[in-house]
């Protein structure tokens, strides 16, 4: 699998996952909110997403 990039001048990074993992993620993008993406320009395996203080796929109470 290609490592991530995080490019801090252009402000663009890249978060790559295996396909069979891909539902997941856009599983997350599309339910979840809000969503964020975390960057981290010294150690990019580290860039990832997370959806804030509640857990994915606990509903609102």
């Amino acid at each position: 699998m290609v490592p991530p990039w995080y490019f801090p001048d252009a402000k663009f990074a890249t978060i790559n996952v295996p396909i069979d993992e891909m539902h997941d993620c856009v599983d997350v993008l599309r339910n979840e909110k809000p969503v964020y993406a975390h960057l981290n320009s010294d150690v990019p395996g580290y860039n990832g997403l997370c959806t804030g203080k509640e857990r994915a796929g606990e509903e609102e109470s």
